[in-house]
């Protein structure tokens, strides 16, 4: 940052020979130092302002995505509803989950006027709430064990895609022919640089040599990829994904 005040202290300009400039040199020199530091400051001025308005920008983009994301949502989801095609409304219905996810992504960096970093609790934790309200069974539950952890945009997106397929699906196929059961997620800090979020149910198991799961495991499998992380499934009484990868840097700017 440029000093408060544009007076310099007043200091004995030495030639090269070590003598004393004359008068009318030294004042020359204090008035284009002066100048010079005036125009910086007029520089400083402009890319505050030019920044200020980048930001403003940025937020107004976030807040109209997160609008046609609502829209969009919404229209999907009235198509769904009128099809008499049963596999064609439950694709309906997967998409508009999707895009539903994508929603709470805007919705949270709308509110917190934020440009590119998102609570990953926060954000998981409102997922986790649409998801209990809309498709759990009766006597179901998703139990949250969240860490607060900030999230940069590009890993927030695939990293929600990931966990609302994976919990939607155990909710749809977990625990057909049980009266209760409940789906845990957790998110937290693995080592120094790396994230791990795990969902875990205790449901009938998920057979491997049968995929229940449809196209959802490609998707969940190459958002996994996308965010260069490591997945893995474990079966029995139950069914765990785990996903571990590493964090893309959260610069000062960026927050």
């Amino acid at each position: 940052m440029l000093p408060e005040s544009s007076s310099i202290p007043f200091a004995i300009l030495v030639s090269d020979s070590g003598r004393g400039l004359p008068f009318e040199e030294h004042t020359r020199l204090v008035k284009a130092l002066n100048a010079e530091l005036t125009r910086l400051r007029e520089l400083e001025e402009q890319l505050l302002i030019a920044l200020s308005k980048e930001r403003r920008l940025h937020r107004e983009l976030v807040h109209r995505v997160k609008n046609n994301l609502t829209v969009l949502s919404a229209l999907v989801g009235q198509r769904a509803q009128a099809s008499k095609n049963k596999d064609v409304a439950n694709a309906l219905a997967d998409i508009q989950s999707r895009i539903h996810s994508l929603g709470i992504i805007h919705q949270l960096l709308d509110q917190t006027q934020a440009i590119d970093v998102i609570d990953g609790a926060s954000m998981i934790e409102t997922l986790c709430s649409d998801l209990e309200h809309a498709l759990c069974p009766p006597g179901v539950s998703i139990l949250r064990d969240l860490d607060a952890q900030p999230l940069h945009v590009a890993d927030a997106t695939p990293l929600l895609l990931v966990v609302n397929e994976l919990v939607t699906n155990a909710l749809k196929h977990a625990f057909h022919g049980q009266t209760s059961g409940h789906v845990k997620v957790s998110l937290r800090q693995n080592g120094v640089d790396k994230l791990e979020v795990s969902i875990a149910d205790n449901g009938r198991g998920f057979d491997q040599t049968h995929d229940d799961f449809g196209s959802g495991s490609k998707i969940v499998s190459a958002l996994a990829s996308q965010l260069g992380g490591e997945l893995s499934v474990q079966s029995g009484s139950g069914t765990n994904w785990q996903l571990v990868f590493p964090r893309t840097e959260i610069t000062p700017s960026s927050e």
